[in-house]
């Protein structure tokens, strides 16, 4: 097997081809597997990680990509998606699962990488159960449960009517359209970047604002989160994959969610809505109509609410797709530690005394320490 690693996501139209290719081999695959995510990131976060990509080939054909990235010191590394995708994973052939994954720890200590964070791994992925099933080359391993991802799975059609009419009966949705319908209701979902562009600063004023009042930062202050979503929006309108939702009231939008459809998957990905609406439950709403339609295209199968936990998502979910977060580490005793930190925090949230013991001896600690004097 020959391997190729690159400190860049390359400006290659034959990379980006032989990337999505080996993408369509793959299980489960995700809008956030593909080459316009990775490339988007760099361009938005290249200066602050430096990326770290392995291609593994079989004689000329690309097998298997394993997009990373390393900390300014080289010796922390990471997925190159973690901070912006809500699933990541290392792309394979399944033919060479395990070859690569053995390859690619052994690549992993020539460069000196002592530490491999794997996040928002999902739990079904064939890197998770190689993980779990090969030996690891000089690393020792961790997996923890990250998060339980809610999902709305359309299946038949007689399902897909039972979902529309348990939505049609939701008191909440229902009064919030009948509402919105007397003020002039529309829901656009737009996938050309002349019509999302546009769109994009009253999306990031809103988000910002939505926060603010109640008290928050939102992620979208960041100027390299903002130039992030707008190169993603870009690279994946070109595929068609990028939807922007927005609900509208007399031409005016109240509701917007930055989502993708991609293989059979409408994604919730970034949502939010004008404060000023609030009691017509505009985000609520939206979601509804986005679940509404999928149920009405038989090239959906799913749609996925993505990671958190907010109580809304429950409402609409039929199943979850759960993550896991898997550390690995040459050092033993750096792996013990690990293991034994998540040990006792999984403890400590078991008794909520003893978590509010430990929460106030660690702010004590801290005031001890920013009020101690200097040397």
């Amino acid at each position: 097997m020959r391997i190729i690693v690159s400190h860049e996501v390359a400006a290659d139209d034959g990379l980006r081809a032989s990337w999505n290719s080996l993408l369509d081999q793959t299980e489960n695959a995700q809008v956030f597997y593909t080459y316009e995510w990775a490339i988007a990131v760099q361009r938005a976060y290249g200066s602050i990680f430096k990326p770290l990509v392995f291609l593994f080939y079989e004689t000329d054909k690309l097998v298997g990509i394993a997009p990373l990235a390393t900390s300014l010191s080289s010796r922390h590394a990471f997925f190159l998606t973690a901070t912006t995708a809500d699933y990541c994973d290392i792309l394979c052939d399944p033919e060479y699962t395990h070859r690569i994954w053995a390859s690619l720890q052994a690549e992993l200590r020539k460069l000196g990488v002592e530490t491999l964070v794997l996040a928002n791994m999902p739990e079904d992925s064939p890197t998770h159960k190689a993980l779990q099933e090969s030996k690891t080359y000089g690393f020792h391993s961790h997996i923890r449960k990250a998060y339980d991802c809610a999902r709305v799975v359309l299946g038949s059609a007689e399902h897909r009517a039972e979902i529309k009419l348990v939505l049609s009966k939701k008191k909440v949705y229902r009064r919030a359209i009948r509402q919105m319908m007397s003020q002039g209701l529309e829901v656009l979902h737009l996938r050309e970047y002349s019509e999302v562009s546009p769109c994009l600063e009253q999306f990031y004023s809103a988000h910002i604002a939505r926060f603010r009042a109640t008290g928050r930062k939102s992620n979208l202050e960041d100027s390299d989160r903002r130039l992030f979503l707008t190169e993603l929006a870009r690279e994946l309108c070109a595929t068609q994959s990028m939807v922007l939702s927005c609900l509208r009231l007399h031409d005016a939008p109240v509701a917007w969610n930055y989502g993708f459809r991609f293989r059979g998957c409408w994604f919730w990905y970034q949502p939010t809505f004008d404060s000023a609406y609030e009691d017509f439950s505009p985000g609520f709403s939206l979601l509804g109509k986005i679940i509404e339609a999928s149920c009405d295209d038989p090239e959906l199968a799913v749609v996925d609410l993505g990671l958190g936990a907010e109580e809304y998502k429950e409402r609409f979910a039929t199943s979850i797709r759960r993550t896991v977060y898997a550390t690995l580490q040459q050092s033993r005793v750096g792996h013990v530690q690990t293991a034994m930190r998540y040990c006792l925090s999984t403890w400590v949230k078991h008794s909520p005394y003893t978590e509010r013991k430990v929460r106030q001896l660690m702010n004590k600690r801290h005031r001890e320490t920013i009020s101690a004097p200097s040397a």
